[in-house]
């Protein structure tokens, strides 16, 4: 069937065969000659650049995720720490403003490259030891904030019948799940609370950004004085040599 009206064989690449009539008419002396079409698959391989762009590409929509997830959400409880929460934030990131001018305003009035280096350095130092300190107050409060802690806030205001009886329904990303009013309570100060931990990531990122850019200022204006005193003896030895000695 599958070479109705072809000939008792399949005409591969010869049309002289495959007829029956033109078979018996040689006597069934005949070849039979067949084409084989051969698939060839290339491996092109990935160029790193290209594997290092779409790494960078993945993070960024990571990041932008995180963000967008930490602006848009909002929740239904009152947030019995936000004030310290707002504190921590401002106190740092003004910080952080206050060390950047301060940086700016040393760049723009130091008269030589010594007293730049002096000043700097004692900026740096003083971001270290400021950033650490930020750093030991967020695992203070990690320490101190913890389920049990937030458990108290609820306990205070409420009885023990209320918070046993009443039950909310929770609605995240795993589903929709039936709690009671305390574990709804507890959980929403939680995810409060990791918010709150990723914000300040974020000011640790960037006081971190500040730190680096502050040494790689000083490493260049090193790597320049450096370069001068080799320019100095390169160019008195050159005299020297002219004058014979």
């Amino acid at each position: 069937m599958a070479f109705m009206g072809r000939g008792d064989f399949p005409s591969m690449g010869n049309h002289n065969i495959g007829n029956g009539r033109d078979n018996h008419a040689v006597g069934n002396n005949y070849d039979r000659h067949y084409w084989y079409h051969t698939r060839y698959y290339y491996y092109i391989p990935l160029d790193n650049t290209y594997v290092i762009l779409q790494m960078i590409a993945t993070l960024i929509i990571l990041i932008i995720g995180v963000i967008a997830y930490i602006i848009v959400y909002q929740s239904t409880i009152i947030d019995p720490i936000e004030s310290t929460k707002k504190l921590f934030m401002n106190t740092h990131l003004i910080t952080i403003g206050i060390l950047l001018t301060i940086t700016l305003v040393i760049n723009f009035f130091s008269k030589n490259q010594t007293i730049l280096i002096k000043r700097l350095v004692v900026t740096f130092a003083i971001s270290i030891v400021l950033m650490l300190t930020f750093f030991g107050i967020r695992l203070n409060l990690d320490a101190t904030y913890t389920k049990e802690e937030f458990e108290q806030f609820y306990i205070q205001p409420n009885t023990k019948e209320s918070f046993n009886t009443k039950s909310k329904i929770d609605i995240g990303i795993t589903g929709m799940s039936l709690k009671t009013e305390k574990e709804y309570y507890l959980d929403e100060c939680v995810k409060l609370y990791t918010i709150f931990q990723v914000k300040t990531y974020g000011t640790l990122g960037i006081h971190l950004l500040l730190n680096l850019l502050l040494i790689y200022q000083i490493a260049r204006i090193y790597m320049s004085k450096y370069d001068e005193m080799r320019a100095k003896r390169y160019n008195i030895c050159s005299m020297l040599a002219l004058v014979g000695f």
